[in-house]
């Protein structure tokens, strides 16, 4: 079972909304953490094929 491996599971299959456009705010690019920079680079890719 998904569940049991720690999955996500769509409850509604048939069901999805566009949310709109994807907005990252952090308080400044000055000694930003790397994990901070990782993941505004992950969601930037991530997002920007769709």
């Amino acid at each position: 079972m998904e569940t049991q491996r720690g999955e996500l599971v769509r409850l509604l299959p048939d069901w999805h909304a566009d949310a709109g456009p994807i907005s990252l705010y952090y308080p400044s690019r000055t000694l930003m953490p790397a994990k901070t920079r990782v993941f505004i680079d992950f969601v930037v890719e991530a997002f920007a094929h769709k």
